[in-house]
């Protein structure tokens, strides 16, 4: 692990700098956020740190290092590498502390423009509700944009496990992703989703392996299993593992292995695997939900497909997953529908390479982007472009709105329209949009047009199967997969006109097939996005794919309360913008089962670049197939392709 370590530290310094000169050559009006503040987690001390410091710090960025408090040797070691290279010292800060003082004081600074933050979930998610409620000055290029937050908050990660596996690689690959680093990683396994046609093949071969398993100190060649990071954390395990056992006795399953209690060097604590009943498996009290962080798994019984996907699904996050199986129908079955960052078919589901398997989830897991991916250095730019209608893009004047009771829309079997012909109203309605933009845009329409037709001409290109394929290694299939989408947007159009880059968020948004609630409150402004819901209407668009109000401010503001909706584009001004974020970071912004995004212009990617849109819609997730071993077949039918 150690070695790893290095490595992928190497590998994020040489990517993340190729990235930014390929960004760089794109686009000529990339600049910097200001100051970013990077916490950082201890379980890998060097690669961690080292890619959450190069990325801010390549895109020309300053940044701030608060180290974990359990590893902050190594972290000054790093620091001291990267002054030692040429990076100036006023540049890179290391400020060791307790993340209660240190991190906090970080968090809550006015100057502070971005955080990256990977631990906890309660830590993650207290951070994104108190600095995604402020916006910052880069007095530098003069420019105001919301706090940008990107988190990595962990996971309680699930191996599939279907009846016709081979079930020596698939034990192989559970003791790997569950047991190295004695469970101690974000992309651990600690469920294991077993057909109950073989689990007790599976029961009987896993647990032999754990009983032979060696427990000690890290340095002898002969450990598997190495130590936890504290006596508190070694409490804590032995503590759970008398409260796991009790509620095996309570509600049923079976203790296959219980090696916490032995008598180990050090902080060493011995591998658990525990047999839990279907029922109780989702059940959010259960230990089988919990991120434990530690060498401890469920073993968890399904009947058919749908049932393992339920299961799988029914956390709060969505980290990484994997499937072992040697049926091709049943692999593509469950990997269409996995909710989970990060895809493994027939391998390990933990160690993620850069640029091979990008790494991060959604949910509860963190926000992206994904790191050690082509979106992850976008995070720390801003583009240092006007908005393209700034004269007209004035704080609508606020009437008193219809109170009547809306729901928002939502894609649906009711309005899932094939691929083909969603594609064919896109552009005729782009096209009599088009035709449109005089009235529209009042007159201010020439750079509207030119991005409506670059538009067009991307749909035209565009093919449903949207993937795009990540470093090639041998044996392995990599591929980055966009077709998750979200389920519904919703955009305030409180401008009288709005910038650009909103109007391509909802055109993306409508070509994606999601729904979109549009919530006024003035009428210049629900007059433009109303004749824009007509135009796509009359281009065959279902009326419940796309809807537009103007509403009371109580009605827009409890939009931001519903739990099934995750992504809202906020056009306003500097001011209202300010006033609605701190609204929602102040109430609920991180409730139902994803935490809120926010998009506004003033940090908006370039209005032509279409693909970063698009993604931003999507849940992306990083797929890592083997196909040199016994599961799946040696070519997967249209994979060699990509």
């Amino acid at each position: 692990e150690a070695l790893g370590d290095v490595d992928e530290a190497l590998d994020f310094l040489d990517f993340y700098a190729r990235e930014e000169g390929r960004l760089q050559n794109n686009d000529k009006n990339l600049i910097s956020r200001g100051v970013v503040a990077v916490i950082s987690p201890w379980n890998f001390p060097l690669a961690i740190p080292c890619g959450m410091v190069s990325a801010p710090l390549v895109a020309g960025n300053t940044v701030i290092l608060k180290s974990a408090e359990q590893t902050p040797l190594v972290a000054q070691k790093m620091v001291d590498l990267f002054h030692e290279a040429g990076v100036p010292k006023e540049a890179l800060i290391h400020l060791p502390g307790m993340g209660e003082v240190v991190g906090e004081a970080l968090v809550i600074n006015p100057q502070t423009a971005g955080i990256v933050f990977t631990g906890s979930r309660a830590v993650g998610t207290k951070i994104y509700q108190k600095a995604g409620q402020r916006m910052v000055k880069n007095n530098v290029f003069d420019k105001t944009f919301p706090v940008k937050v990107i988190t990595e908050m962990g996971g309680k990660n699930a191996i599939i496990v279907t009846a016709n596996a081979e079930l020596d690689e698939t034990v192989s690959g559970i003791l790997y992703s569950s047991f190295a680093h004695a469970g101690q990683k974000c992309s651990a396994a600690s469920r294991i989703l077993v057909d109950e046609q073989v689990i007790g093949r599976l029961k009987e071969r896993l647990g032999e392996a754990c009983r032979d398993m060696e427990v000690g100190e890290a340095y002898r060649f002969s450990t598997t299993l190495n130590p936890v990071i504290s006596l508190e954390d070694k409490e804590r395990l032995r503590r759970q593992s008398k409260e796991i056992s009790q509620e095996v006795e309570k509600v049923g399953g079976e203790i296959v292995i219980d090696r916490t209690h032995e008598d180990l060097p050090g902080h060493a604590v011995g591998p658990m695997v525990v047999e839990l009943p279907r029922k109780r498996a989702l059940n959010p009290d259960s230990f089988a939900m919990r991120e434990l962080f530690g060498p401890i798994i469920h073993l968890i019984p399904f009947t058919g497909l749908q049932e393992a996907l339920k299961i799988f699904n029914g956390t709060e996050y969505a980290l990484t997953g994997g499937v072992f199986s040697q049926s091709q129908d049943d692999i593509d079955t469950v990997t269409q529908q996995m909710k989970s960052g990060n895809v493994y078919v027939n391998r390990t589901i933990t160690g993620a390479r850069v640029a091979v398997e990008p790494f991060g989830g959604f949910k509860f897991s963190g926000t992206g982007p994904k790191a050690g991916g082509i979106s992850y250095l976008g995070g720390f730019h801003i583009f240092n472009e006007e908005l393209i209608d700034e004269k007209n893009h004035n704080l609508d004047e606020e009437e008193e709105g219809s109170s009547y009771k809306f729901d928002l829309s939502f894609s649906s079997k009711s309005s899932m329209i094939p691929f083909n012909r969603r594609k064919e109203i896109f552009i005729n309605g782009l096209s009599d949009l088009e035709k449109g933009i005089e009235s529209l845009f009042g007159g201010i329409f020439a750079k509207p047009r030119e991005v409506l037709k670059g538009l067009k001409l991307w749909a035209k290109n565009e093919v449903e199967d949207r993937a795009h394929q990540n470093r090639k290694i041998p044996g392995q299939l990599s591929y980055n997969d966009l077709s998750l989408k979200e389920s519904s947007i919703v955009v305030l159009g409180l401008s009288e006109r709005p910038a650009i880059s909103t109007l391509v968020f909802t055109l993306m948004a409508i070509y994606k097939g999601v729904g979109v609630t549009v919530l006024t409150r003035g009428r210049k402004s629900f007059s433009f996005w109303e004749m824009v819901c007509s135009i796509f209407r009359q281009a065959g668009l279902p009326k419940d794919l796309f809807d537009v109000y103007l509403t009371t401010e109580g009605l827009m503001l409890e939009s931001f309360q519903n739990k099934n909706c995750r992504s809202f584009f906020i056009d306003a001004n500097l001011e209202k913008t300010q006033e609605l974020l701190s609204y929602v970071h102040k109430s609920d912004s991180v409730s139902g089962e994803y935490m809120k995004n926010f998009f506004t212009p003033f940090d908006a990617p370039p209005t032509d670049n279409f693909d970063r849109y698009f993604e931003q819609l999507s849940f992306v997730r990083a797929f890592a197939i083997n196909i040199m071993r016994h599961g799946a077949p040696m070519e997967l039918e249209g994979e060699n392709e990509r």
